[in-house]
C-alpha cells in the first residue's frame, strides 16, 4: 500500500483537497467554454451546484450550445482539464441566463489516465462509498480551479446559523447562487425569512471557519455558545462574525431542487466592504501533483 501511495502522490500528502490562502487577483487559472463559437471566458461565471446528480451552472448574457465543452487552462494557455456538458435547464435573470448542465465526460491531460484513475480510486476507497466514483472524478476536475470559501449567515435568535460553503458564487454584482445541501437545517430559514448574508473572512480564521462547518448544517449551536463576537448586518440585522471584512445582504428570489442539493438564488440588496484580505480557497490535490501554480497552502483541516 505504501508503494501505491508513493506512486500516486510522490512527496505530497495523501489528501484530496488543498486549503489555500490567496486573494482573488492571485488566481492563475482560467475557464473557457466552446460551443456555437468561442471560446468565451467564464472564469467568474461558472458554478458547481450539486453532487448527485453532478450539476454545474454557467451564466451568460445569451444562450450557448446545448452540448458545450468547458476547458480549464493555465495562464500560459496550457490545458489542465476538459469537460463535455449537456444542458438540462435554464433560468432567466435580469442580465442573462443561468444555464444548468450535467457533465458527460472529462479528461485531465496534465496527468496520465492511469495515475488520474488511480487517484480517484484511492479517494473512493477512503471515502467508503459516501460518494460515487464518478462524482469524485467530476469534483476533482472542477476543483482544479480554486473555489472560494465564504460564510453563509441566516436567521436570528434561536434560528441563527452560520456555516462555510464553497459551492457558491457571484453573478456580477447583482445576484449570488448557492448549491445548498437539502439536508441543511437552514434551507427552510432562508425560504421563510427571505433573506441571508454571504460574508467573507480572512484565511487567518481557518480553524474557526472549519469549526463552523462541523455541525452547523444539522444542529447549529446557540448564539451564546459561539466562540467569537457577532455584529449585525446593516440592512437585515442578521448576526455575522465580527471578523468578517466584507459581506453582501441578499433577498431570496428562487430555488430549484437539483437532487442532493438545491440551487438558491439571491438578489444582492446591500454590499459592505471594509477591507480586502486573502481568504480560503479549496483546490484538488491533483493540481499540486501536476505541478500547477504553487499557491500558499495552509495546514490541512479536512
Amino acid at each position: 500500500m505504501k508503494a501505491i501511495t508513493r506512486f500516486l502522490f510522490g512527496s505530497a500528502p495523501p489528501r484530496q483537497y488543498e486549503t489555500l490562502k490567496i486573494s482573488a487577483d492571485e488566481i492563475q487559472e482560467h475557464v473557457d467554454i466552446c460551443g456555437q463559437g468561442g471560446p468565451y471566458d467564464i472564469t467568474h461565471s461558472h458554478y458547481i451546484l450539486c453532487q448527485s446528480p453532478f450539476v454545474v451552472a454557467i451564466f451568460t448574457k445569451n444562450p450557448i450550445a446545448d452540448k458545450p465543452t468547458v476547458r480549464i487552462r493555465s495562464n500560459t494557455n496550457k490545458t489542465i482539464a476538459k469537460a463535455a456538458l449537456l444542458q438540462v435547464g435554464a433560468i432567466a435573470l435580469k442580465a442573462g441566463l443561468l444555464q444548468l448542465y450535467h457533465v458527460e465526460s472529462v479528461s485531465v491531460p496534465v496527468l496520465s489516465w492511469f495515475r488520474f484513475t488511480g487517484l480517484i480510486g484511492y479517494f473512493f476507497l477512503k471515502r467508503k462509498n459516501r460518494i460515487t466514483f464518478n462524482q469524485l472524478k467530476l469534483f476533482s476536475v472542477f476543483f482544479l480551479y480554486p473555489r472560494k470559501v465564504v460564510l453563509i449567515c441566516v436567521g436570528q435568535g434561536s434560528r441563527f446559523n452560520c456555516f462555510p460553503m464553497d459551492l457558491q458564487g457571484n453573478i456580477g454584482s447583482d445576484h449570488v447562487v448557492l448549491g445548498l445541501r437539502n439536508t441543511n437545517v437552514s434551507m427552510n430559514t432562508i425560504k421563510e425569512d427571505g433573506v441571508f448574508v454571504v460574508a467573507e473572512v480572512s484565511a487567518d480564521f481557518v480553524d474557526t471557519i472549519y469549526d463552523l462547518g462541523r455541525h452547523h448544517s444539522n444542529k447549529p449551536p446557540s448564539l451564546d455558545k459561539l466562540p467569537f463576537r457577532l455584529k449585525l448586518s446593516r440592512r437585515y440585522q442578521i448576526p455575522i462574525p465580527e471578523f468578517a471584512f466584507s459581506y453582501v445582504e441578499c433577498s431570496f428570489t428562487s430555488s430549484m431542487n437539483l437532487g442532493s442539493h438545491s440551487l438558491i438564488i439571491g438578489e444582492v440588496q446591500q454590499t459592505r466592504l471594509t477591507n480586502s484580505l486573502a481568504v480560503l480557497y479549496h483546490r484538488h490535490i491533483i493540481a499540486r501533483l501536476a505541478k500547477l501554480h504553487d499557491y500558499q497552502t495552509l495546514e490541512q483541516r479536512f
